[in-house]
């Protein structure tokens, strides 16, 4: 399906155009995602789709996962014709060069690809196989740890990674930061760890570029 691009109207007039691109996407997830993390990632494609299919004239799913790749991100991936989502694990070379362009981030969302930053351990929410006890040094930790149990840790890295993928598949399906409203696609608010799930703010900017019903 093809979706127009418009003009903003007054009464959205803190959000963004945006442009809408052709659907469905095919995706690729790379397969350093596992576990935890992968059911993350899956998850924000999901709600993604729930969007589509309730709000688009022609409904169904925006965004297919069509397999794995094993391939680690090259800068030149950004404009080939296969789109991944990246687990950034290191910051090798490509990431750093892509980085010194855009400043520090957690996620980059483009229309090429998805880059997710697991190794930035500070912002509390990445999933991996390892404990939580391996993730989070003791001598800056101790005390969130203390608090936080393996069964809340699990629930909380699994919301906030989701909301980090929701954010820059916004990106990915053309979706534009907007201020002053709480949302996954808020640049003031986002990362927020009380939004974890796409707002109607976050809706009405995507139906701004997709011409929703």
């Amino acid at each position: 399906m093809k979706a127009a691009c418009r003009l903003l109207l007054p009464l959205a007039a803190a959000l963004p155009t945006g442009c809408g691109r052709d659907l469905p996407l095919d995706l690729v997830i790379q397969d350093t995602w596992t576990g935890l993390e992968l059911d993350a990632v899956e998850q924000a494609v999901a709600e993604w789709n729930a969007v589509g299919e309730s709000r688009l004239r022609e409904p169904g799913p925006m965004l297919r996962t069509i397999g794995r790749t094993a391939d680690a991100f090259d800068i030149d991936d950004l404009g080939d014709e296969m789109h991944v989502i990246y687990r950034i694990s290191e910051p090798t070379p490509d990431f750093k060069e892509l980085e010194s362009e855009t400043g520090e981030m957690y996620g980059y969302g483009t229309y090429g690809d998805v880059l997710i930053v697991t190794y930035l351990r500070a912002l509390p929410g990445f999933c991996a196989e390892e404990s939580f006890h391996e993730l989070y040094p003791n001598d800056d930790y101790q005390e969130y740890i203390e608090e936080m149990t393996p069964e809340v840790f699990r629930e909380e890295c699994v919301k906030h990674l989701r909301a980090l993928v929701l954010h820059e598949l916004g990106h990915f399906l053309g979706v534009a930061h907007f201020t002053h409203r709480p949302a996954v696609m808020s640049d003031s608010e986002f990362p927020d760890p009380t939004i974890v799930h796409l707002t109607e703010a976050d809706i009405e900017a995507f139906c701004i570029a997709y011409d929703c019903r």
